[in-house]
């Protein structure tokens, strides 16, 4: 070969290597992305995916159907035509369950849709995954540029998980919702703030932090070099629609009628509106 033909082979060589680099260390495409399992959650999937959506710029969400009959797919499908919502068939088997964890015996599939998006799926995709339900709503308190410069701060110092308190909602006198009408909108009484499960929090986790010991509400160890935090609630929350509308609440959660009463009073005492700055940018 000619000194020629080498400096060309090198340089190729070269320009590989370059650019072999530059792809591992590109960003993930997504700052944030949003995983959640669900079943028979059809009528409450469009406002949740809307709201992340629209109001705080999330364009990634990895659901796991866990054995729904209603009409999640036809709500579903023009977000997944648009792909924002990657739909993952999460049936209630051995292969898609983490069992062993005594005290989370009730929700092996829960878990392991957890370390599966973390693991399989947003690797390379997504800074951040937050792991909540579909009656979960994140609340930044200043604003959704202060939420993801904080995303970025978290992340140079090696933050792998950020706790997110809860604030749990009631029923707010509303029996049900008209067409248009939305849960976040209408349900504006939560419980006081020195409730109990206000200590309640779900979180949000770099993938390569957490994968391996993802919980349903935080993670048990992040791997070596990251550490967990918890963010105060006026910074962020997580608005927890717990019980719904009157009639969800009858449906769904099944109150001792002895407590029941003082129960829905307790969670409907305090008046919170904070979320609706961000439902102007969300569908009416």
């Amino acid at each position: 070969m000619s000194s020629d033909m080498k400096k060309i082979a090198i340089v190729i060589i070269l320009v590989m290597i370059g650019l072999g680099i530059f792809l591992w260390k590109k960003k993930p495409e997504h700052r944030l992305a949003i995983c959640a399992i669900f079943y028979d959650e059809g009528p409450r999937l469009k406002e949740w995916v809307d709201y992340h959506h629209q109001a705080l710029g999330v364009n990634l969400f990895y659901l796991y159907n866990n054995n729904s009959s209603d009409n999640f797919q036809e709500v579903l499908a023009p977000y997944i035509e648009k792909g924002l919502v990657e739909l993952i068939e999460w049936e209630s088997s051995e292969e898609h369950g983490v069992f062993g964890l005594d005290e989370f015996q009730h929700v092996p599939y829960q878990i392991g849709a957890y370390r599966d998006c973390l693991k399989n799926r947003a690797p390379k995709k997504a800074e951040w995954v937050a792991m909540i339900d579909i009656d979960e709503f994140i609340v930044p308190a200043n604003g959704v540029n202060a939420f993801y410069t904080l995303l970025n701060e978290e992340k140079k110092i090696k933050a792998g998980s950020l706790r997110i308190y809860w604030k749990v909602f009631g029923t707010s006198g509303v029996k049900s919702l008209k067409e248009g009408e939305l849960l976040t909108e209408k349900l504006i009484r939560r419980a006081p703030d020195d409730y109990e499960w206000h200590s309640q929090i779900k979180s949000i986790h770099q993938p390569k932090a957490a994968a391996r010991k993802c919980l349903v509400h935080e993670v048990l160890k992040v791997e070596k070099g990251y550490k967990i935090k918890t963010l105060p609630p006026e910074v962020c929350r997580i608005h927890h629609y717990w019980t719904g509308t009157e009639e969800r609440c009858n449906e769904k959660r099944i109150l001792d009628t002895n407590h029941g009463e003082k129960f829905l009073k307790t969670l409907n005492a305090v008046e919170d509106r904070s979320i609706y700055p961000y439902l102007k940018k969300s569908p009416t």
